[in-house]
């Protein structure tokens, strides 16, 4: 139960021009953690949008709250997608909450499961499970 010790995993990366990693990933209280240039973590922003029924599963809900990450370096704005909802958050580098946009059809949030996985949780998919936004790639903002 205690396996990810307060430990991060970032998985999805942006850089800034002043030489600052934005990252989601796994085992996140928070949506974006902020590193400088030598991995040292400096901070974290936004807020995991799921209300808890168990404190001890935390951790486990990060997964599906991880996505892609880009960052606009004319605004200093950050956008964090939802891997497994219809949801792409905006955030000022300060962590305000900018703006969140669903769609474009529907609004889904992650559903999952969270299972025992030897000698701690993970998070499982299932017949709900749906995928959301995979990629900035092709965005332009």
């Amino acid at each position: 139960m205690g396996c990810h010790l307060k430990r991060r995993f970032p998985s999805f990366f942006a850089f800034t021009q002043d030489d600052k990693i934005l990252a989601c990933g796994l085992f996140f209280n928070e949506r974006i953690s902020i590193y400088d240039i030598n991995g040292n973590y400096i901070k974290s922003i936004g807020k995991i949008l799921i209300i808890l029924k168990d404190k001890r599963f935390a951790p486990q809900h990060s997964h599906s709250f991880r996505g892609d990450i880009i960052f606009k370096e004319g605004s200093r704005e950050t956008f964090a997608s939802l891997r497994h909802g219809s949801i792409i958050e905006k955030y000022s580098m300060n962590g305000d909450l900018i703006s969140i946009f669903y769609g474009p059809a529907e609004l889904f949030f992650p559903e999952y499961e969270i299972v025992p996985a030897s000698p701690c949780y993970a998070m499982n998919y299932n017949k709900k499970t749906k995928f959301g936004y995979l990629s900035f790639a092709t965005m332009r903002i």
